[in-house]
């Protein structure tokens, strides 16, 4: 259980970086699809 968790926060803030200054979303993606995108798909 404690492993799970810290896996799952590992891959929680990997994803959280990557997304923060790659650009990872169409200039035309609004807040709200986003937001939407982090909540639902990343946890």
């Amino acid at each position: 259980m404690k492993e799970d968790f810290i896996n799952k926060e590992i891959w929680t803030l990997t994803f959280g970086a990557s997304f923060q200054r790659a650009y990872a979303y169409v200039e035309s993606a609004s807040e709200d699809i986003k937001r939407h995108f982090k909540t639902k798909c990343l946890g």
